[in-house]
């Protein structure tokens, strides 16, 4: 069966992965291609030999669908995945799933109540290390203590070469960009993803370095049940340097590490065993094409009579759901109300 597939958003990120991962899978066939903008959106056109609109409304209006790629800046996400969950079709939508925890709330709801698939671009939880990790979390190393997170990056070039008030791009201050809501994002949502846990209380600063969004981050924080955890996250790395983007469990019998960014994982056991998980030799590291394959895998397996019809179910099989999106974005939220008021914060809890 071949999907029909709305692409939303024809920026870099979708122009490199999205698009080309559609184009080269035979489930697929791309049935518009969405921007604001007028070049933008005749360059992938062009490229993909897809027709073209310039809003998802206009997309829904006149074109038969059967799923969404929302690739847009992230203050649009929540009304963009809306629609698309209004008009009954499935949604994948790029990190982070929104910006307040209210928006990502309701979008919980809708999801919920409409038994909606709805995946999320967390690239890193698309691995076999990511499944590893949340098995071993939640059943190899006895009661969990801590997490901790080392998120280095060289995103800070970006926002420094953006205009603060470019409300097309991911990165500036207009779309809620910053090291926090871009880049520490991946490691929130991998923790709610692997360990069922949420953030309740965090204390936070932040460094902007005389740019408009914050460059560096430092965290404290509680899961539910107690748990506690630090995040170091920064964007202002060298190219010369490597990045890292690595969260530890250390649990009461045994740690687990997960390097997000090399999509492996070890566990290593009180009575000296260990265990780790790499990536076959015919996978890039970092599966920048595997959230569409994995979108149009839950589509075939729906289209074939094999997934589950209740969405609990459902997202059990799926890589990067709902629920942990929306965990991480309270989360976050939360790191840059506590670096604003000085003080540490609740976190808003998103209803399991």
């Amino acid at each position: 069966m071949t999907y029909r597939i709305a692409v939303v958003g024809a920026g870099d990120w979708a122009r490199r992965h999205h698009l080309p991962a559609l184009a080269g899978d035979a489930r697929a066939e791309i049935a518009v291609i969405v921007d604001a903008d007028a070049d933008r959106r005749a360059q992938a056109g062009a490229q993909f030999g897809a027709p073209t609109a310039s809003s998802l409304d206009d997309a829904l209006t006149g074109t038969r669908l059967d799923g969404v790629v929302v690739a847009t800046p992230h203050s649009t996400h929540a009304p963009l995945v809306t629609a698309a969950l209004d008009a009954g079709l499935a949604v994948l939508v790029e990190k982070p799933l929104t910006l307040t925890s209210a928006e990502a709330i309701e979008i919980v709801r809708r999801v919920r109540e409409a038994g909606a698939l709805l995946m999320v671009g967390y690239t890193a939880q698309y691995t076999q290390a990511a499944s590893a990790v949340r098995d071993w979390v939640t059943g190899s190393i006895g009661e969990l203590r801590q997490v901790i997170v080392e998120f280095s990056s060289r995103a800070g070039a970006l926002y420094a070469k953006t205009a603060p008030e470019d409300a097309r791009s991911a990165y500036s201050a207009a779309s809620g960009g910053g090291q926090a809501t871009t880049q520490l994002t991946h490691a929130f949502a991998a923790i709610c993803y692997a360990t069922g846990r949420s953030f309740t209380d965090v204390s936070a600063f932040t460094a902007e370095r005389g740019g408009p969004v914050d460059v560096d981050d430092v965290v404290a924080f509680r899961l539910e049940g107690g748990v506690t955890g630090a995040a170091a996250s920064t964007g202002t790395l060298p190219p010369e340097l490597p990045m890292r983007h690595v969260v530890r469990y250390i649990g009461s019998d045994g740690i687990v590490e997960h390097d997000l960014l090399m999509s492996t994982a070890r566990l290593d056991e009180t009575g000296g065993s260990s265990r780790q998980v790499s990536p076959p030799h015919s996978e890039a590291p970092y599966p920048a094409g595997a959230p569409v394959r994995a979108f149009l895998g839950m589509l075939d397996a729906a289209a074939d009579g094999n997934a589950p019809t209740d969405v609990v179910s459902r997202n059990a099989l799926n890589p990067a759901p709902v629920w942990p999106a929306a965990a991480a974005v309270a989360g976050i939220e939360a790191v840059l109300r506590s670096a604003d008021s000085g003080r540490r914060e609740r976190a808003v809890s998103v209803p399991h």
